[in-house]
């Protein structure tokens, strides 16, 4: 049996910094949608909460800018 370490801060609303052993990253979005953008790529989550649907995709990105930039729209979306 493994062990496994990890931290979650909030860091803001709708923004979390997420650590683990071997890897960080960084989610913005709430319990609807959200973005994760981390060492091992970025991920896009949206789900209907208490119907038990969900849908998620990862990607693997050389370049974060674009993604980075989607998820800092989607923030300003969140505090209007």
């Amino acid at each position: 049996m493994g062990f496994r370490f990890r931290k979650s801060f909030r860091l803001g609303k709708g923004v979390r910094l997420n650590v683990s052993r071997r890897s960080g990253s960084v989610s913005i979005g709430n319990k609807w949608f959200g973005t994760t953008v981390g060492s091992k790529g970025v991920s896009r989550r949206v789900s209907l909460p208490g119907f038990g649907t969900s849908c998620s995709t990862a990607s693997k990105s050389g370049c974060l800018v674009p993604m980075l930039i989607v998820a800092a729209r989607s923030l300003i979306g969140l505090a209007k």
